[in-house]
């Protein structure tokens, strides 16, 4: 349920991405046409500090303080897809 609320919010506002859960932190958001698949994921990467490395598969791998870690990301459906955020990032 939370994942069609959580969709249904994104067709209908202009939001980029939609919390679906806390733990683990978890978005959805809109592949959207004409645009970098995954610039949702650095743009909020950048607003915590964090800066992108490299992708490696699915995933994004970030740096902070001579720390590194890694977003992961699934394709949900064929519009939209889940990116899970390691907890000690936040």
């Amino acid at each position: 349920m939370v994942m069609l609320l959580s969709i249904a919010k994104l067709e209908l506002t202009s939001d980029s991405y939609v919390k679906i859960s806390t733990s683990p932190v978890r978005y959805v958001s809109k592949f959207e046409k004409g645009t970098e698949p995954y610039i949702v994921i650095n743009l909020y990467m950048q607003q915590q500090g964090w800066k992108y490395k490299d992708q490696l598969g699915s995933s994004l791998i970030f740096e902070k303080n001579n720390q590194q870690s890694t977003v992961s990301t699934i394709q949900y459906t064929k519009r939209f897809f889940i990116w899970t955020i390691p907890e000690p990032m936040i």
